[in-house]
């Protein structure tokens, strides 16, 4: 056997020892279980992706749909999903005019859009009725 092939061959010795001995310690800690199925028949729903339960014993406990499926988790002060906000508070008008530009926050940064004034949506409409409001109060 060649001093490269021994190299190797410790190399991946060692590599997949390494594998096992993470794969052994992560199989200890305690998992959450994740159901199979929807939450419990009796689970409040507070949104689409988020159910509050208590179970025969008086624990409170948190059903969250992730992409994987349910998971389960003890209520806690931490788990309570934010209340939710009005999306046309989130809509900031730049612009008023025949062509509305408009402002929002989004994950990837900025969002902006403009849109003419007779093809506003619901939301857009508030917000730029709320722009309006603004503007009198200024002058």
């Amino acid at each position: 056997m060649s001093f490269r092939r021994k190299v190797f061959s410790m190399i991946r010795t060692t590599l997949l020892l390494t594998l096992f001995v993470f794969v052994g310690l992560a199989a200890e800690k305690k998992a959450t279980k994740i159901p199979k199925s929807d939450p419990p028949a009796g689970a409040v729903k507070v949104d689409d992706n988020f159910y509050r339960f208590t179970d025969a014993k008086g624990k409170k406990w948190v059903y969250r749909k992730t992409p994987f499926g349910w998971a389960k988790i003890e209520e806690t002060a931490e788990t309570a999903p934010p209340p939710p906000r009005p999306a046309e508070a989130e809509i900031r008008v730049l612009s008023d005019g025949d062509v509305v530009k408009f402002e929002k926050a989004s994950p990837f940064g900025t969002s902006r859009w403009e849109r003419k004034a007779d093809e506003l949506t619901a939301d857009e409409k508030t917000a730029l009725a709320r722009f309006r409001e603004q503007r009198a109060a200024r002058q």
